[in-house]
């Protein structure tokens, strides 16, 4: 269980620096292992970006950030230059706790934090966590494409910076939460893991002017001029099934045969051979290509009756206990 918070907007003004810093000490409560925080203006990110993050607490990160950084390396909250902060509290579940493994993760043209567990093969690592590798990837070939290909299995919530773009994502699977608040006077919108934590904290500081949301499972952007108080519409992207979509349920298959003189289980019900000669003419004659006699389709109750008995006609391979491959003992026609 880890901490996602931060917020973003052009209208951040003295007091949201206060909030960020509050939304960081609640989100220590979901993880003490490591804590990060990435500040940026997004007109100008490669020259106003910061991102700093140590394996340790909230507490210790903001004393080392503010006295022992310097000032072109600390993130600074009273910077109103800035019109983005994307911060994360680590619970270390795979990987080692280091610096190295500490959200946010930075590349070239992404930066992004995560909540929660991946169980692909590839993400789990012993010494790398699961995160930076799925955020090196989607730095690769695409945020979409990347969660496209998760499991169900997965958990996920994810706040992330576009860097050529300019715009914010954030994606959540239904397995981990997200809360949102927008200023409805001013353009500034901030998130937490919890929503109950995002409204402590604005209660806290006495910001009522917000209104409080969360948003559908899938992936959904924003640009910061998008957020504005009459702007009721900031998200747009795409919903679960658009990022996911089902697979088809394959078709139940076949009651496994028996061999000679075994009774099977079919519709959770013990079957034997005579039941299938009493009921032979209610049951569909249904045939498969891959079972002939001579050239001829063999119906699927024939089939059984041969897989019951020993046939005089031909034999069931089943080496593999498919009993998938009949083979023919008639004598071939010239």
């Amino acid at each position: 269980m880890c901490g996602l918070f931060g917020m973003a907007g052009n209208g951040i003004n003295k007091w949201d620096s206060q909030i960020i810093h509050e939304l960081g000490t609640v989100s220590m409560f979901r993880g003490v292992d490591s804590t990060g925080v990435y500040s940026a203006n997004t007109n100008r990110i490669k020259k106003s970006e910061r991102l700093a993050k140590i394996n340790e607490d909230y507490s210790y990160w903001r004393w080392w950030n503010d006295w022992k950084l310097g000032k072109k390396e600390r993130v600074d909250f009273e910077d109103l230059s800035n019109n983005v902060f994307i911060g994360h509290t680590r619970a270390a579940t795979l990987g080692l706790i280091t610096n190295e493994n500490a959200h946010p993760f930075d590349f070239d043209n992404i930066v992004g934090a995560h909540n929660g567990t991946l169980t692909v093969p590839k993400y789990m690592d012993t010494v790398k966590s699961d995160s930076f590798l799925m955020f090196e990837d989607i730095s690769k070939r695409g945020m979409k494409t990347v969660l496209s290909e998760l499991s169900d299995k997965c958990a996920y919530a994810i706040s992330m910076l576009d860097k050529s773009s300019g715009k914010l994502w954030f994606a959540l699977n239904g397995k981990r939460t997200l809360s949102f608040a927008v200023n409805t006077k001013r353009g500034v919108m901030y998130w937490a893991s919890e929503a109950s934590a995002l409204e402590y904290v604005l209660k806290l500081r006495n910001h009522e002017d917000v209104t409080m949301f969360s948003l559908a499972p899938g992936m959904w952007g924003c640009s910061i001029s998008d957020i504005r108080p009459t702007n009721h519409r900031i998200f747009s992207g795409y919903n679960i099934e658009q990022i996911m979509p089902k697979v088809a349920t394959p078709p139940t298959p076949p009651a496994t045969m028996p061999k000679a003189g075994v009774p099977w289980v079919e519709d959770n019900k013990v079957h034997t051979l005579s039941d299938y000669r009493a009921d032979a003419g209610k049951k569909s004659a249904t045939f498969t290509t891959t079972m002939k006699c001579c050239g001829e389709h063999i119906p699927l109750i024939e089939q059984y009756r041969m897989r019951a008995e020993k046939s005089e006609i031909g034999y069931f391979d089943n080496s593999d206990e498919s009993y998938n491959h009949f083979y023919c003992s008639h004598p071939k026609k010239d």
